[in-house]
């Protein structure tokens, strides 16, 4: 429970989102809610304006990267079930905990190895995106929108040559041409 949080924090907990991930949990709506206010109770989640998430961060950035499993073995697996199970209203949110999670953990001297391998599957998504039909420009636009400030400004505070970075705008080019 807690690390599929971490991985898609913060959460709005509109009854839309709670059977979302309710359904992807495996769980009754009810029983979500009700884990959610035990920890909310208990200090582990705080809420702001109907939005929760783990307390301290570095709790949930902790949670967010074993959720990927050891060395990150888990990572397409874990990737592909989040992406495919989870409404589209959680995908930014993935995708900038997961840029996050991999500027924490880049190796300045292999940077562009490490970001491959953690960030391969949610470029694969997004550009399978481009492809499917029900899938408008302009909500494809709007997910890159949502990381592409995040991304930049992480980027330009840390000062690191990111790949990432190039990466991702090498991505952008592709779907808008």
């Amino acid at each position: 429970f807690l690390k599929t949080i971490a991985l898609i924090q913060p959460i709005e907990t509109t009854n839309d989102n709670i059977n979302s991930l309710s359904k992807y949990l495996g769980i009754d709506s009810r029983k979500c809610l009700d884990t959610i206010r035990k920890l909310k109770s208990s200090g582990l989640l705080r809420e702001k304006n109907d939005t929760v998430r783990i307390a301290p961060d570095l709790l949930g950035d902790y949670l967010c990267e074993l959720a990927f499993g050891p060395d990150f073995s888990d990572n397409e697996r874990t990737t592909k079930a989040i992406l495919d199970s989870l409404d589209d209203c959680f995908i930014p949110n993935f995708i900038k905990n997961v840029l996050q999670l991999d500027w924490r953990l880049a190796d300045p001297s292999n940077n562009v190895a490490h970001s491959r391998t953690l960030l391969g599957p949610i470029w694969e998504y997004l550009y399978n995106l481009k492809s499917t039909p029900h899938t408008s420009i302009d909500s494809l636009l709007d997910i890159i929108e949502n990381i592409a400030f995040s991304s930049y400004r992480e980027t330009y505070e840390k000062s690191i040559p990111s790949s990432v970075l190039l990466q991702f705008l090498i991505f952008v080019a592709s779907i808008i041409s």
